[in-house]
């Protein structure tokens, strides 16, 4: 075939975008690069393409290289590739990308630094982890995971799991109480970890649900601390309605005035409080305490009134001149008398 080099080429870019444009590839003419470049492809985060592409690379194709470059990129490599082909260095790369996948590797090629790879992904890959093989290193690295780190405490030999991590466990995800030996259970721990469960949104919203909150107790939380937890719960929840019957009160007076958001506590003014303000009166920005100045808000706020420049952070400002340049508002600012207008020339 003529010209072929450059059609590969063309075919190799193409494919990092289109990998399922490989079926279209006359097997004769199907090279390892091709299958690297399909497999890699940037869009294999897309789940069902992660597995398609497999239908269309032939057996003979997976080659020791196509296989080692899947591993790292494929999370349905293990799944396709020969058994000959699944070396220390595939399973090693395949685990490194998706931690999870620790559970599909044969013992013989377990590693210590397999697992730190796979823990720190995920704390719940721990579970993957042979009993024996949990070091603290490695326990550690679980419960520090990039994510579902608290999820480590079930799978957390004793020796290493300490009352700290099972509260900061709890205050993740109050699900994990079940999970949490029962020597850790004190009041404190079982209180916590109501607080950040469902329980407060289903006990604060039905009362229906007494009997199923009633049944939880006894069977998650010791008898000795049970009525204390309950006690403490119950006032907590108080707290909490009267909180939102407040938040309530404020988001109607700040709709009917935006100024009225300088009259509220600052560590009391809510997002939903600051964008009501800021989407009636854009200057009411200088009201919004600094943790909820995204460029979202900053963007709404200067949309709403140019003048709001002034109290937008200095890092965002080219940001948010930019976006008000592409709305239809911007005709408004060009007219209009704010000291600001020149910054939008």
């Amino acid at each position: 075939m003529e010209n072929l080099d450059k059609i590969y080429e063309i075919c190799i870019k193409h494919l990092e975008e289109y990998p399922s444009a490989i079926e279209y590839v006359p097997e004769q003419y199907l090279t390892e690069e091709l299958c690297i470049a399909a497999l890699k492809s940037e869009r294999m985060y897309v789940d069902y393409e992660a597995r398609q592409i497999w239908e269309y690379i032939p057996m003979d194709k997976l080659t020791p290289r196509v296989c080692e470059a899947a591993a790292c990129c494929n999370r349905y490599t293990l799944e396709h590739i020969p058994d000959s082909s699944k070396t220390s260095k595939v399973y090693f790369e395949a685990v490194k990308s998706f931690g999870y996948l620790l559970k599909d590797v044969p013992i013989a090629f377990h590693s210590k630094e397999m697992y730190i790879n796979s823990v720190s992904q995920n704390g719940g890959n721990l579970e993957y982890v042979p009993a024996e093989k949990r070091s603290e290193e490695i326990c550690k690295a679980a419960f520090n995971a990039e994510y579902n780190g608290g999820a480590a405490v079930e799978f957390i030999p004793d020796k290493y799991l300490t009352e700290d991590m099972c509260l900061s466990a709890v205050c993740s995800d109050g699900k994990l109480l079940d999970v949490i030996p029962t020597h850790y259970k004190t009041a404190e721990m079982c209180l916590s970890a109501l607080k950040h469960s469902s329980w407060v949104t289903i006990c604060g919203n039905s009362k229906s649900a007494d009997k199923a909150f009633s049944d939880y107790v006894k069977k998650h939380i010791p008898a000795k601390v049970s009525e204390e937890v309950c006690e403490r719960f119950n006032e907590y929840l108080s707290w909490i309605n009267k909180d939102k019957n407040q938040e309530n009160e404020w988001r109607r007076l700040v709709s009917e005035n935006p100024l009225y958001i300088k009259n509220i506590p600052e560590e009391k003014r809510s997002s939903n409080i600051c964008e009501i303000a800021i989407k009636q009166e854009g200057l009411t920005l200088k009201y919004v305490p600094e943790r909820y100045r995204s460029l979202l808000y900053c963007q709404w706020a200067v949309l709403n009134n140019p003048d709001a420049l002034l109290y937008v952070p200095e890092e965002m400002r080219k940001e948010v001149i930019d976006y008000v340049k592409e709305s239809c508002q911007y005709v408004g600012v060009l007219f209009g008398n704010s000291p600001y207008k020149e910054y939008f020339l």
